[in-house]
């Protein structure tokens, strides 16, 4: 999830970037707040599907809360663990 961010604000020049999450998938909130995203709110009733309207959280990462969290995590980790979690070709060219 980290590359797709990293991919976004860089590539694209994203200033934001947002998740939807339906308040049961609780796995799903907690993976992206493990990368970095801010619970902003609940949107009631913002999708229909199944013949109801249902409620969505919504997440946020901000390109400079992303950076500030990258950076924290580097000095957290230390360069081994970070290099760990790069593949093989990540480690050869770069993220992108």
């Amino acid at each position: 999830m980290r590359h797709w961010a990293l991919f976004g604000f860089t590539h694209f020049n994203l200033r934001r970037i947002e998740a939807l999450i339906e308040p049961a998938n609780v796995p799903s909130q907690n993976l992206i707040k493990k990368h970095g995203f801010v619970e902003e709110g609940l949107l009631r009733s913002y999708e229909f599907t199944c013949g109801k309207f249902d409620d969505l959280y919504i997440y946020s990462l901000l390109k400079q809360d992303f950076e500030k969290f990258q950076a924290h995590e580097y000095l957290e980790n230390g360069i081994k663990n970070t290099n760990s979690m790069m593949t093989d070709k990540e480690k050869m060219y770069g993220p992108f």
